[in-house]
């Protein structure tokens, strides 16, 4: 299961990122790489958490679950965010969760 943090400001991004992680017992967690373009963590059954810089330059981006900042522009939800959670059905409250 992929899921991706889609923050307007890698700071929020960072501290929404830090939280979920912080909810996974440490020894669950297989590989956790962070740096100023944004930050990846992948667990031992395979899921993985991303956080990614909600700009018009990271299209492509496909997920199972989708945590959204409030604070993105309607036009980079519509044209970025939302298509990035279709591909794997209608976007629902259980697929986009806002922080």
């Amino acid at each position: 299961m992929t899921n991706i943090i889609w923050a307007d400001s890698m700071i929020k991004g960072m501290k929404k990122f830090d939280e979920l992680i912080g909810l996974i017992p440490e020894e669950n967690v297989y590989r956790l790489r962070k740096n100023k373009d944004g930050a990846v963590a992948e667990l031992i059954d395979g899921t993985v958490y991303r956080l990614v810089h909600a700009t018009e330059a990271n299209r492509g981006y496909k997920c199972d679950v989708a945590f959204v900042d409030k604070n993105i522009r309607e036009n980079i939800m519509n044209c970025i965010v939302y298509p990035s959670v279709l591909a794997f059905g209608l976007p629902t409250d259980s697929k986009v969760k806002y922080f």
